[in-house]
């Protein structure tokens, strides 16, 4: 949250919970609190965040999980329960939001509080003071000397506000202090950052936009008069590239309109980009165990392929045994018991090199024969089980790639729950009590998108959504595609009508399933396709592995831009 973002948040929470009364405090998680308000008959949840992941203040839309009261939770329990909220404060163009209480004690004192939130990335921190000495009550985080020596945090310590940055303050900024001219866009963006106060790189990027069409010294003024005057326009964008969800107080013009979100207030905004964001972190903190499980199994079929490589070399001198063998009984005249050695020429008389056969002197000549005969049916029946294991185990290792790969590209828990029900059904996921006893989960639908024409084209999201896909939600005259020879998504386009795919659909199609696989960060991706009733699942197949026929190559590349919209959408 840069200062624009809590200026336009603190100006909606004092028109909308001015004078509202603290009912309770709960805990959410380790640095993160929910004041429940009420304001004019009606119950607001205000959230207040130090944790350096995701800090700010903003109201809720939804109720959200709760935890246990830590011992500072318990504190504002008991200072700021039943208090009424006066005013809320917020320095010019600063990140450090004030919620000054007031609470009258059954004495009959009134008291004064300060709850001070600090939103400062990885030094953000929220600190309840008293307003009259303003000493520290307690902090969400303590800061000790060891820590700081000019700005401790601790209870009983008066209360010193962060020191101001160190740079030049827009209000006096004279227009002959702004450069007009930079080497780059970059390096304007970065002078900004570093040289004007409360311009972060998000606000600094606009400016530099803008001010491709005006000075940049009037951009500026302009900005700031909007902060002044209070003008603000709530946006929420997402980045096409990462999927981050962007929160901005004024309309960024160096985004396409088409990544905006539409959103009514300030508040909400920062709601709905906290709750993605949580659910971002919830998602990959389940991912993490999965993918620890999926490497450690590819790591032990790498070294196992790398082990039966080496026997199937040492079966490679099967042949040599084999001649060695058919000499030496085709010699066995010039045999005798207690030769170490012995120089074989071909019985068959034709011109190959002459061998040298090392002999047991203990063994008679016939029992020599039998020997060298019976090592080479067993080299024979060597190399036959090591091709068998190798071929295992390489279709182990590209399934394991495969289920790497819908570990990677999984977006919802669903998703994650299916993998991890594959993973325990084939031994790679030791089941625990809890999972033996949890209901099987609903099966994620697969992703949907609509193309240019109008077909509806679908995307399996994991191995066991792949299989439904080719055996239930599809027929033979749709068509299936795959990208070629590496982990992917099965991508299906419904044909009911029976008619012939056009060029265009085709290439939509292929650019899902090129983007849905490992290669979606090549430049050039080949998908094969097919129709659905060549695409096979044999008996004993892996879930996800298929063979077809019929099979056709089209060659694309990956560009989220360029993808169908979700049906969804």
């Amino acid at each position: 949250m840069d200062s624009f973002v809590i200026k336009a948040i603190a100006a909606e929470l004092a028109a909308g919970i001015h004078h509202a009364r603290v009912e309770q405090i709960l805990e959410i998680r380790r640095s993160v609190y929910s004041l429940c308000l009420r304001s004019r008959g009606r119950k607001e949840l205000l959230l207040l965040s130090c944790d350096p992941a995701l800090p700010g203040a903003h109201l809720l839309t939804k109720p959200p999980e709760t935890a246990p009261p830590s011992s500072f939770c318990r504190a504002l329990r008991i200072h700021l329960v039943r208090g009424i909220l006066r005013e809320i404060d917020l320095p010019d163009l600063e990140r450090v939001l004030t919620l000054k209480i007031e609470r009258r004690k059954p004495s009959g004192l009134l008291k004064r509080y300060a709850l001070i939130v600090e939103i400062m990335a990885s030094r953000s921190n929220i600190i309840l003071t008293d307003a009259d000495s303003g000493r520290i009550l307690d902090c969400a985080r303590h800061v000790g000397s060891n820590q700081n020596r000019f700005r401790q945090l601790m209870p009983g310590r008066p209360y010193v506000p962060p020191p101001p940055p160190r740079k030049l303050h827009p209000r006096s900024l004279a227009a002959e202090q702004v450069p007009e001219a930079f080497s780059s866009e970059r390096a304007a963006e970065k002078w900004l950052v570093q040289q004007v106060r409360g311009f972060s790189p998000l606000l600094a990027k606009e400016a530099v936009h803008r001010a491709a069409d005006a000075p940049l010294s009037a951009v500026l003024r302009e900005m700031l008069a909007a902060y002044d005057q209070e003008r603000f326009e709530p946006a929420l964008y997402q980045d096409p590239a990462t999927g981050a969800w962007i929160l901005s107080a004024l309309p960024l013009r160096h985004r396409l309109q088409r990544e905006r979100i539409a959103v009514s207030s300030m508040n909400e905004a920062a709601a709905r980009q906290r709750e993605e964001a949580e659910g971002g972190q919830r998602l990959t903190g389940r991912k993490k165990p999965l993918l620890q499980v999926v490497q450690k199994a590819l790591k032990k079929t790498s070294a196992r392929i790398e082990h039966l490589s080496e026997d199937l070399a040492a079966t490679r001198e099967l042949e040599a045994v084999r001649q060695e063998a058919e000499w030496l009984k085709g010699n066995m005249h010039r045999l005798k018991q207690g030769m170490h050695e012995v120089h074989l020429s071909d019985p068959a008389g034709q011109a190959a090199p002459a061998i040298t056969v090392q002999l047991d002197p203990t063994l008679s000549p016939g029992e020599s024969v039998q020997r060298a005969f019976q090592r080479y049916r067993k080299l024979q029946r060597m190399a036959v089980i090591v091709r068998e294991r190798l071929r295992e185990a390489a279709e182990e290792g590209d399934y394991l790639h495969q289920v790497l790969d819908a570990v990677e590209r999984a977006d919802a828990p669903e998703v994650l729950d299916e993998i991890s029900e594959e993973l325990s059904a084939g031994g790679y996921l030791k089941k625990t009590a809890k999972t033996r006893r949890a209901k099987r989960a609903a099966p994620a639908p697969p992703l949907c998108f609509r193309s240019c024409e109008g077909h509806t084209i679908l995307v399996g999201r994991n191995n066991r959504n792949n299989d439904r896909l080719v055996t239930r939600l599809s027929r033979g005259d749709d068509l299936w595609l795959h990208a070629h020879q590496i982990p992917g998504a099965h991508v299906i386009i419904r044909n009911p009508q029976r008619q012939a795919i056009s060029e265009a659909v085709l290439r939509e199609a292929a650019l899902l399933a090129a983007y849905h696989s490992t290669g979606r960060r090549d430049a050039r991706v080949s998908v094969d396709y097919t129709l659905r009733k060549y695409v096979r699942k044999g008996p004993g197949f892996r879930p996800g592995m298929v063979t077809f026929t019929h099979g056709k190559t089209v060659t694309v590349t990956p560009d989220e831009t360029l993808l169908p919209k979700r049906c969804d959408s």
